[in-house]
Formats: C-alpha cells, sequence, structure tokens
C-alpha cells in the first residue's frame, strides 16, 4: 500500500511541474505581446512620419511630391534591412486607402475595411 501513497505525491509533483509549465509559457507569451504593441507603436509613428505635411499641400501634385519625399526618407533610414523594408511595404499596402484619400485631399480619410 505504500505505492497508493507514492502516486499521490507524484501526481502533485506532476501538478506542481505543469503549473511552473504554464506559467514559464504565459510569461513568454506576455514577452510576446509586449513586442506586438511596441510594434503596433512603430507602425503608427511610421504612418505618421509617412504622411507628415501632406495634407497642408495645395495640390494633388504638391501632395504627392510631399509623400514621395517622406517615403524616400524613411526608406532611406531603414537602410538594407529587409525586416524594416517589409513592415514599410505592409504598412503602405494596408493603409493603401487611407494614404491615397489624403493623397487626394479627402477631408475624411477612411481607414481600410
Amino acid at each position: 500500500m505504500w505505492w497508493i501513497k507514492s502516486v499521490g505525491w507524484a501526481r502533485r509533483l506532476n501538478l506542481m511541474g505543469f503549473r511552473r509549465q504554464t506559467l514559464w509559457h504565459l510569461g513568454e507569451i506576455e514577452g510576446k505581446l509586449d513586442v506586438l504593441i511596441a510594434q503596433g507603436g512603430d507602425i503608427v509613428g511610421l504612418l505618421d512620419e509617412l504622411l507628415k505635411g501632406v495634407p497642408e499641400r495645395e495640390t494633388v501634385t504638391e501632395r504627392f511630391e510631399q509623400f514621395t519625399t517622406n517615403l524616400t526618407g524613411i526608406l532611406a533610414s531603414a537602410g538594407h534591412d529587409p525586416a524594416k523594408i517589409a513592415q514599410i511595404k505592409n504598412l503602405v499596402d494596408a493603409q493603401r486607402g487611407r494614404i491615397g484619400a489624403v493623397i487626394a485631399g479627402d477631408p475624411a480619410p477612411t481607414d481600410p475595411d
């Protein structure tokens, strides 16, 4: 009958290990979420930088020139880092409607669906 008591201890130790692993995984998930939240802030800042000064221009041509100037500066700051360049490309693709509305002079740019 001593093994019955030892099974109880083994089960408790196993549960403690499970809890420890669960807490460790939750910590890993929390760290990854922190990174994603920080990247989201970077993307918002990048979009603001991309559209800086564009709505204040008078004509569509001037707004487009300002946009391309901003885009050129952002791409230059990304250098040859493929991850940063991909992030810029994804941002432009995702915000195409808003960027087009700002360049066209729409007073209330719409967010993409």
